[in-house]
């Protein structure tokens, strides 16, 4: 399917976790292919939620969220434990 660039460029961020699973599938000898099933259900649950986000847009009522950041911390396993310091340090730099 060729498309127009200006109809193609908004698909990419959909696809950078494609991208970035096959990478690391290939990078452990891995076939690409191996994870399209799995990105076709991913794809499918987020089409099966956009007629319900859409009508929360339209209606301007965001008060009965699909999910919530406290709900997804709740469910983290890392809950109740301190959190590690994580630093950056650019390419060079003495950590």
């Amino acid at each position: 399917m060729d498309l127009p660039v200006d109809q193609a460029v908004p698909l990419l961020p959909a696809l950078l976790g494609f991208f970035e699973g096959a990478a690391l599938l290939r990078e452990r000898g891995l076939d690409a292919g191996s994870m399209v099933r799995y990105s076709v259900k991913w794809l499918e649950m987020i089409a099966s939620v956009l007629p319900r986000l859409a009508d929360e847009i339209d209606r301007g009522d965001y008060t009965d969220p699909l999910s919530t950041v406290g709900l997804s911390t709740r469910g983290s396993p890392t809950t109740g434990r301190p959190r590690p310091t994580v630093r950056w340090t650019p390419p060079g730099a003495s950590p």
